[in-house]
């Protein structure tokens, strides 16, 4: 079936705060169906009482609205990227992938924050040991709500529910405890990995 014009379909679901845009079309002048999409998060201007923006209202996952000030946010997470040429996005984006390839129901924002606060509290920054200690961070927090670094929005939450947190403990266990088991039983002696003491 050929269309001069593009035809298509579109999908919407619920994802945390957001409503996720899903976009198919038929092209026909090429024959090919093409995809796109968006996160769509409902929001409103916040205001201090003397009238001046601060931030805006979005949906909190576990009810209610939540404050947050995106700008100031990502002025955070660059300057914390700066500290150690571009280890906070570098580890956030690692984190991200585990997140997408184990379909684990943790909120981007949050592991993007976690990140920059990991990467902006070390003094010096390897990648292999500061992923792995990172991980390990996360279960130390136990996955808990964290605050804003900014100190001007709510808190950052990851899943919303308890049993949605056992999901991703179980994985983040999974993957810290990686390093420390050998390959083979044969003549391999398990030692954990260094810490930074």
């Amino acid at each position: 079936m050929r269309f001069s014009e593009p035809a298509g379909f579109f999908s919407l679901r619920r994802r945390s705060t957001a409503l996720v845009v899903r976009l198919w079309a038929w092209w026909g002048a090429v024959d090919a169906w093409r995809a796109g999409g968006a996160e769509v998060t409902p929001a409103y201007l916040a205001y201090k009482q003397n009238g001046d923006q601060d931030g805006y209202w979005i949906p909190n996952p576990r009810g209610g609205w939540m404050q947050t000030h995106p700008q100031n946010h990502n002025t955070y997470v660059n300057d914390a990227n700066k500290k150690h040429s571009g280890a906070a996005k570098k580890l956030a984006r690692q984190a991200k992938v585990w997140k997408y390839k184990h379909s684990v129901p943790i909120s981007s924002c949050y592991l993007k924050m976690r990140a920059a606060k990991y990467a902006d509290d070390q003094t010096s920054f390897f990648p292999v040991l500061d992923l792995y200690l990172f991980f390990n961070s996360l279960l130390g927090h136990n996955l808990a709500s964290m605050n804003d670094p900014t100190g001007l929005g709510s808190r950052f939450n990851p899943p919303s529910s308890t049993r949605i947190t056992r999901t991703p403990s179980r994985s983040c266990r999974a993957l810290s405890d990686r390093p420390a088991r050998p390959r083979s039983t044969s003549r391999t002696v398990s030692t954990p990995m260094p810490s930074r003491n």
